[in-house]
């Protein structure tokens, strides 16, 4: 919705700071890019994954396991 101008009925309850974001993506504050799913970082914090792509995720947010004594 932010690149395309086209806003339709259904997109009119979408509040102010909607048209904020678009305001300044059209003065090219910032970019958007595509990040497929498996790149998606955040998804470690969210979802339930294991194995390789939970490790790959931990080690690029630097979350690393903490020893506790007890």
């Amino acid at each position: 919705m932010i690149k395309n101008n086209d806003v339709r009925r259904r997109s009119k309850h979408i509040d102010i700071k909607f048209h904020l974001i678009r305001e300044k993506f059209m003065e090219r504050e910032f970019d958007l890019e595509h990040v497929g799913s498996k790149m998606q970082l955040a998804d470690c914090l969210t979802k339930v994954i294991g194995g390789p792509q939970l490790k790959e995720a931990l080690e690029a947010l630097k979350i690393h396991q903490v020893e506790q004594d007890q």
